[in-house]
């Protein structure tokens, strides 16, 4: 439940209102239309990361995995890993994902960022 009411549509600009209803009903979405000077920047700069990005996209989907996995954040996982079909089967891919040998992980970054552990 938020703690923060969503925004009524009718309160929201055109253009906001407009590219909200373009978008899949995604809470996280609806509650950032309250930022509405920043709300289309804000989406133009997730269709970067995930399109424009020199990154590959099964090595950054794995990352999302791996740091979703360490900071419980199943809103993340659950989505993700069910689009990871094309790449092999969902339990490798969470297998993957739940015990990466270090020695072997593409994305050793992913533990000390998603546990802030800097050091």
């Amino acid at each position: 439940m938020a703690r923060i009411p969503y925004p009524e549509t009718d309160a929201l600009s055109d253009q906001v209102a407009t590219r909200l209803a373009q978008l899949p009903p995604l809470n996280i979405l609806r509650m950032l239309a309250h930022a509405q000077a920043n709300f289309i920047p804000f989406l133009a700069l997730g269709a970067s990361i995930l399109t424009e990005q020199e990154l590959d996209a099964k090595l950054r989907e794995l990352a999302i995995l791996r740091v979703a996995h360490l900071t419980g954040a199943r809103y993340e996982w659950t989505p993700v890993v069910s689009g990871f079909g094309q790449y092999g089967s969902v339990e490798a891919v969470s297998g993957w994902a739940l015990t990466p040998r270090r020695s072997n992980s593409d994305l050793p970054f992913t533990h000390p960022f998603a546990k802030r552990d800097f050091d």
